[in-house]
């Protein structure tokens, strides 16, 4: 964090892919601040959204100052200040909240910032002790068809083009992106969270009769994030699990999750999420 910095950082990569259906993200329809704030490949079966990075100490240096940034388009909306609020009331650590969840961000825009000096968006990286970082992959020129599966462009074609292959270049984004965000930290303790994102147009899916493949598709997508995330050695939180459930059959609509846009986390789904990324704890910053 800027002239904050006493001890140590956290990274929490949180990936997420709400950007499937976002494209028309702007504000925070469910009235979240999209601001910084000042201080204060999802598997079948798996049965935990959580792939923990270690028991974390309840004691940390008296006087540190943790920056909570997220990186993330409308899905991180909402994040920051709640899992600020977490840190503080359970560790004690004063924290600063500095929320980069937009509407409609691509992860490629998020690579190109990270590596343009004196971009904001790279000052909270090398500044921040916590960071979640989603990257949606649209318009990074991968051959999938998993737009057909997007909420608003749901058909009755299921997507054919699903093998690892269509993905490319995703995983290589998310690498890149990764990379980045640990070079800026230039060595500090930090702890990284990769997260991926929910399906929020499974009833759609199953209306149209695509939900086999659209399903197969998002966990392909989810199993790059947790790939990628076990490369680099780093704790993978999985809001597709969270919200869809473990077999990814559950609706997010139904579970009351979803804000009535149908697209984004409500309240009850946002603390949802800011809890799995807690769970995961700080052992990088508190030894």
């Amino acid at each position: 964090m800027v002239s904050k910095h006493l001890f140590h950082s956290t990274v929490i990569a949180a990936v997420c892919l709400t950007g499937l259906s976002l494209g028309a993200c702007g504000a925070d329809p469910g009235g979240g601040a999209a601001t910084t704030a000042a201080s204060g490949g999802a598997t079948a079966g798996q049965t935990s959204p959580v792939t923990p990075a270690g028991e974390a100490s309840s004691t940390t240096a008296s006087g540190e100052v943790w920056d909570v940034v997220v990186f993330a388009d409308s899905s991180g909306w909402g994040l920051a200040e709640r899992l600020a609020d977490r840190i503080e009331q359970d560790l004690g650590v004063q924290t600063n909240p500095i929320d980069f969840a937009t509407g409609a961000y691509l992860g490629y825009k998020l690579l190109e910032e990270l590596r343009t000096e004196g971009n904001a968006r790279r000052q909270a990286a090398r500044d921040g002790e916590v960071i979640v970082v989603w990257v949606n992959p649209l318009s990074i020129g991968w051959t999938t068809d998993l737009d057909r599966c997007v909420m608003q462009r749901t058909g009755t074609a299921p997507p054919v083009r699903l093998a690892p292959e269509d993905f490319e270049p995703y995983p290589q984004l998310w690498r890149d992106v990764l990379s980045e965000v640990i070079a800026l930290r230039e060595g500090q303790p930090t702890a990284i969270r990769v997260r991926d994102i929910w399906d929020a147009a499974l009833a759609d899916h199953r209306a149209a009769g695509t939900a086999e493949g659209c399903t197969a598709g998002w966990e392909t997508m989810s199993g790059i994030a947790r790939d990628v995330a076990a490369e680099f050695g780093v704790p993978f939180v999985s809001f597709y699990d969270a919200f869809n459930g473990p077999d990814h059959t559950l609706d997010p609509i139904a579970a009351g999750l979803l804000l009535d846009d149908r697209e984004h986390a409500n309240d009850a789904g946002r603390d949802l999420l800011a809890d799995l990324l807690h769970e995961v704890g700080y052992a990088e910053l508190t030894g």
